[in-house]
Order: C-alpha cells, then structure tokens, then sequence
C-alpha cells in the first residue's frame, strides 16, 4: 500500500482540503481557483521547505514549456490575498528572492490519505495512554520503567496519526489509582494500554497480559498474553515491546509496512541512557552533569549508541542554556555529538532537535534551525520536545501567538512533562500574559513542587506584576531547587533590583563574578545593572551575551525586562543584527 499523504490542513483560522481543493475560513469557504489552491497545495506539502518556481511552474502548468512568470505571479497573489497575507510582512508565505517561495505558518494535518489508520479521532488522529504495568512479579520496578518507556517510544512510530502520550509524562500515573474515565478526560485519548505482569503458573516464568481499552465505553479492543523467563523480561523489554508493537499495528493501521530502524543498543547500554535522560529531565547543574556521565558511560560500552549522543547533545544544550559553562563552548560541544549521533542514525529525531537548537544558539543560524526541526517532526511527529524547539524558534522571530500555539500543541502530546510545562509558561511570559503565566507555573509545581524553571517564570511574572515580595521568594526557591545555579543566581539578583534592594542585587553580582568568573550569566547581569539605572554598565553585559552566545539574547525583541533600552543605539544596532540573522 502507498504511504499515506497529509490531505487536510489547518493553519490559524484556515483549513485547506487537497482533496477537495476547498479553503475555509473559520468554517466558511473561501472561493480560490484552481491554479492558486493548486499552488497553495504545492506550499502545504512542502512542510516548511523551499519550493523553487520551477517546480511549482512544473506542477501548475505541466505541458507548458514557455514563461509562465506572470501567471505564476498572479497565482501566488490571489492566494496572499485569500489568507489576508502581506509579502512585506509574510504569515504564511514567505518569498526567497527569485528561488521560491516558503509555507512558514505552522500548521496541524487533520487527514491523511488512504493507508492511515482505520479508526479515527480528533481529526483522524489515535491518541494511546501506555499506562503502566501492574507489577505483582519479582521483577524490579526500574525494569518495568525500561518495558514502559520502550512500549512508548515503538508505539509512537507505529504511523504518524498514531500519538502517544510520551514516556516522560507516563511516572505521573504511578501509584495512581484513576478511572478510565478519568483518563480520558485528563489525557484525551481514545485508547488505554494497560496490562500486569506476575509469575506464571508453570515453572520460572513470568507472565505479561496487555489490553487495549477503548476509553468511551472501556471494551477490550485486543488483549495478547507472552510468557517469558526473567532474565528475557530485564535484557530484552525491546523485544516484547516490539511484539506488542506489531500486533497492534495490526488492530489499528492497514497493513503498510513500517520502515525498517536501526538495532536496539543492548541492556546496560540501555539502562545508562535511560539514567541519563532520566537525571536531564531535572534540569539543574548538578543533575544535568549526572546525565552527562551516563550519557558518556552508555557510548564507552557502545561507541555506535547514536541515543547517547543525542541525550549528551541536549544535556551540554541545557548547561549552555543554564550559563554553567560559556554558552558559546557547551553548544559547540552539543552540536559535534548530535552531529555524531547523526552520521550514526540519520532518522533521529532527537538528535535533529538538539542539532537545531544548537546551531540557533551557536550560528543564529534560523534556516538551518528550521530545517532541523522540520526533518524532527517528520521523522517522529509525536516528539513533544521537537514542537517545543520549534516554538523557540518562531519565539525568536518575534512571533508570540504562533509560538504560544506550537507550544500548545507541544503541551498536549505530552502533558505532564515538566520541560514543557514550564517552556509554556515562559510562552505566556514573553507575550505579557502574566496571570496565565503564574497559572500555568502552579500547574507546573502540582507535578513537582521543586521544579527550578517553573519557580523560576512564577518568579518572572509576579515581578513584572508588581509583586515584588512574592517574586523574590520564588527566584530564592528556584536557587535552593538548582543548587545555586548561575542563571538563576542572576534572576535572583534581578529581582532583588527591580525590588529596590540595590545592596543585596550588588552583593549577589559580586558573588556570581567571584564564584563562577568565565561562566557568569552576563545576561542577567546585564538585566541588574539595568534595574539599578546602570544603563551604560547593562548594555556592556549585554553586548558580552551576545559575544558569548547565550541563548536568551535571540529574545531580545520580545523581552518585556530590557524595555527601557529601546531607543538606545547600542541596543538597537543588537536588535538590527538580530532581525538580518532571522532573515539570512
């Protein structure tokens, strides 16, 4: 059977039917000819990568061999004028000079040609909860965590209308007794996977029962039983993943096959990128050089352990992100290991994400970025990291409402990360919207009351709010959380400023420059010494971030704590070489 194809699109207020050749505006149609919806068709699966005249001239007019510039002209402003789009100032289609031309909206498939799955749900979508198994074996706990995590990384690739709610967000259920019911609602998925795993009757064994229940009524959609010995059950969870995998393809999909993947790294290979992850997902200094020392352990087992070197890619990410090392030296560090992980994978998703943000940090190199998170998500489009980058990305080129809306979608393919949850928080700071920034930081602190970045936006939107009591002691909790992290070390003295007690701000700057020299956090310097009407001595930090490559200087535009610096030259000519990058 042929792959399936996106069919259906939505993007902002628009869905496009390539079936059809419908456009609709919030539900009413927009009248389009047929040249320009063939062109707007032609954009929409390029998902985001250029489409030089040429080929659209090919697909538009394909036995015509003359000039067809002014029809193609004229075509692509009819469809700018049925999206309300401005070339000068482009939401949806860009134009690349005399190349071609650009979709740059994000945009959500809502059906897929035949071949998709043979059930459907949100927009011909499937959306599975693996809960996790009930354990009444004398297996460990921390294998059963190895067999979930596997389950959901082979289900998420099963076919791309297949999501799964990623492993990251699965601990949230443990020990949790909820209805199925109750699932549904909180989680908005169609299927549950659930299942038991206890000593077989006969002999040493161990017997794993999984079921698929259909979450509106709770019927038995599949169930499959596999008896296996212990040491089969702790060396080998891939295997039984992958048999439960290709069972349920088989109740789910048409029978197209699944492209082939590389070989799974061995048990204690395994394990040590799962520790890894594990302690990167705490995101402070201490826990993130943790997860390096995994990550590293996992490829002097297996040099070819193209996983690892994804987690290390995004473990230095985060240190650079986190100002433990000098930006500049962690992102390069992270962009030679997912390069690495890369030439031994080329279909990693993961190393695709951690590549582009290395390379929007390191390079601001936005093309490339782009492209990156593109071929992520096209590879695995249940990767909830992947939209998150993404919306970073689209952040960065000062367009809040898309990237709060990525983020979003981010949000709901993976709704109990607490990564993601606190990223959309910071989403809602940056667009101003402080109260819904200090509700989604709550949520946040619900999952993990300890959790540094969401204390750390809590602490952002109370200070922009005026609440100068309550953003302190958020950014002081946020500190004690990582350890003394030197980002959040800034933050702190930010605050402290903006709260006008100037001589513990001071006292703070002096200590962060005393204790981590090289790798201070400049930026938030930079923000102090502006809060204490330093203006001159702000933008010489400011201007060293730059130098240094620290991330948040790509957020310069939308950043509501530098305000007072618009008008001044040195700044702008900051926000000038920021706008040519984001264009380049």
């Amino acid at each position: 059977m042929d792959r399936p194809n996106p069919v259906r699109f939505r993007f902002g207020s628009f869905e496009a039917d390539l079936s059809t050749g419908e456009l609709y505006e919030n539900a009413a149609k927009i009248p389009m000819q047929e040249k320009p919806f063939l062109l707007l068709a032609t954009l929409l699966q390029g998902q985001g990568s250029v489409v030089t005249r040429e080929e659209i001239s090919k697909r538009l007019w394909p036995n015509t061999h003359v000039q067809v510039d002014q029809g193609l002209n004229a075509a692509i402003r009819k469809v700018r004028f049925a999206l309300h789009d401005d070339a000068n100032a482009p939401h949806f289609i860009e134009t690349l000079g005399s190349r071609g031309y650009r979709f740059i909206h994000p945009f959500e498939v809502l059906r897929w040609s035949s071949g998709g799955p043979s059930t459907s749900g949100r927009g011909g979508e499937i959306r599975i909860a693996v809960l996790p198994l009930a354990n009444t074996s004398e297996l460990e706990d921390s294998v059963i965590s190895r067999l979930m995590t596997e389950l959901t990384a082979q289900l998420g690739r099963l076919h791309p209308l297949v999501q799964v709610i990623a492993s990251e967000s699965v601990p949230g259920y443990w020990g949790i007794q909820k209805s199925i019911e109750q699932i549904r609602r909180e989680l908005r998925v169609e299927y549950v996977l659930v299942g038991n795993i206890c000593k077989a009757a006969v002999g040493n064994q161990v017997r794993i029962t999984t079921m698929l229940l259909q979450s509106g009524d709770r019927s038995c959609a599949w169930a499959e039983t596999y008896e296996r010995g212990p040491e089969q059950v702790c060396s080998s969870p891939e295997e039984i993943a992958n048999h439960v995998a290709r069972s349920l393809k088989n109740r789910l999909l048409s029978p197209a096959a699944n492209e082939a993947r590389p070989s799974k790294p061995t048990f204690a290979v395994y394990e040590s990128y799962l520790r890894g992850r594990y302690f990167w997902n705490k995101r402070t200094p201490r826990d993130i050089a943790k997860s390096i020392e995994h990550f590293e352990a996992a490829i002097a087992q297996d040099s070819e352990c193209s996983l690892a070197y994804a987690g290390l890619a995004d473990a230095y990410n985060s240190l650079g992100v986190l100002n433990v090392m000098v930006p500049r030296d962690a992102f390069k560090r992270a962009e030679a290991a997912s390069k690495r992980a890369l030439q031994l994978e080329p279909n990693l998703a993961e190393a695709y994400v951690a590549l582009g943000l290395s390379e929007l940090a390191l390079d601001r190199d936005f093309r490339a970025a782009e492209a990156a998170f593109a071929r992520a998500l096209a590879l695995d489009p249940n990767y909830g990291y992947g939209h998150a980058a993404q919306a970073y990305l689209l952040l960065a080129q000062s367009r809040l409402e898309a990237a709060i809306a990525v983020m979003v979608q981010a949000h709901e393919l993976d709704p109990l990360s607490l990564l993601i949850n606190a990223l959309l928080a910071q989403m809602y700071f940056y667009a101003r919207r402080y109260d819904d920034a200090v509700v989604q930081s709550q949520h946040t602190l619900e999952l993990d009351p300890h959790f540094p970045p969401a204390r750390t936006c809590m602490a952002l939107a109370y200070l922009a709010s005026g609440d100068f009591s309550k953003a302190v002691k958020e950014a002081e909790e946020a500190v004690d959380a990582a350890a003394g992290a030197p980002m959040l070390l800034g933050e702190l003295a930010h605050a402290r400023a903006v709260s006008g007690d100037r001589e513990h701000a001071r006292r703070l700057v002096m200590e962060i420059c005393d204790i981590h020299q090289s790798a201070v956090p400049s930026y938030h310097i930079g923000l102090t010494e502006l809060a204490l009407g330093e203006t001159e001595e702000a933008m010489r930090w400011i201007e060293r971030a730059w130098d240094e490559r620290t991330q948040l200087v790509l957020f310069l535009n939308v950043d509501p704590r530098v305000e007072a610096l618009r008008g001044n030259p040195r700044f702008e000519k900051l926000l000038h070489a920021e706008t040519e990058h984001s264009k380049a």
